[in-house]
């Protein structure tokens, strides 16, 4: 097979299958069945190897996820600007709030498991890993995250108030950030040794992950939450019907 390989996949298509083309500039897919790798070369291509129509359909959609990640292994979503990541920190914080408030004030010692955070220990996590966690860290200082306790805030408006004084200390300090801040190595917990616009990558990362379960929480809980970005999915779905 041509080209310098970049492979994602094992069990590439044998020399004896015949491709189709399809125009794409970011690289070369190939694909087998279900097995699919890329190729940095011009054009993608789909190996079709005894494949349905709604497999060939499936492959299409998958290709457009691969390619995501081709061009994100190829470029690294990089922080360069400290005040543009300041806006962007902002309104991730801000939408962690819109869920926040969705939280009954009576459920923050709700959980699904006895061994597993509450509601309220995820909010608290969230506000004190990026407080004692990262700050600390990214300020080339040692972690002083020392868990997320009710001493932190036992009610909800304890919690609501640690959460927003954590992440006004954070803004103040990253306003001082400066490019070359950013790119000034740091010591993760772990021992790594990594760019500090990395680590902050790390941080917005894991409060989206912790978001994330706070919405399946309030869903358990049949508690309804805000939409990340205004719509939910039907309402999405109904106006991309009526596009058509």
């Amino acid at each position: 097979m041509p080209g310098k390989q970049g492979r994602l996949a094992e069990g590439l298509p044998t020399p004896d299958v015949q491709p189709t083309t399809i125009q794409h500039p970011k690289g070369t897919l190939y694909a087998s069945g279900f097995a699919l790798s890329l190729e940095e070369e011009q054009q993608p291509k789909i190996w079709k190897s005894r494949v349905t129509n709604g497999e060939e359909r499936l492959i299409a959609t998958m290709s457009g996820t691969l390619f995501a990640l081709f061009e994100k292994r190829r470029i690294d979503m990089e922080i360069r600007d400290p005040q543009e990541f300041l806006r962007y920190f902002g309104k991730i914080h801000q939408r962690t709030m819109n869920v926040v408030g969705a939280i009954p004030p009576g459920k923050v010692d709700w959980g699904f498991r006895p061994d597993k955070f509450t509601l309220g220990d995820l909010v608290r996590h969230i506000a004190a890993s990026n407080g004692y966690i990262f700050l600390e860290v990214a300020k080339g200082n040692r972690s002083s995250y020392h868990g997320c306790g009710k001493e932190y805030g036992a009610s909800y408006d304890e919690i609501v108030a640690f959460t927003e004084r954590l992440h006004r200390e954070a803004i103040e300090t990253f306003s001082h950030f400066t490019a070359e801040d950013l790119q000034r190595r740091c010591t993760t917990p772990d021992g790594a040794s990594i760019p500090v616009w990395k680590w902050l990558r790390s941080m917005v990362e894991h409060e989206i992950h912790h978001r994330g379960q706070i919405y399946i929480y309030l869903s358990l809980l049949e508690t309804p939450a805000p939409p990340i970005y205004g719509l939910t999915s039907e309402q999405v779905w109904e106006r991309s019907t009526q596009s058509f």
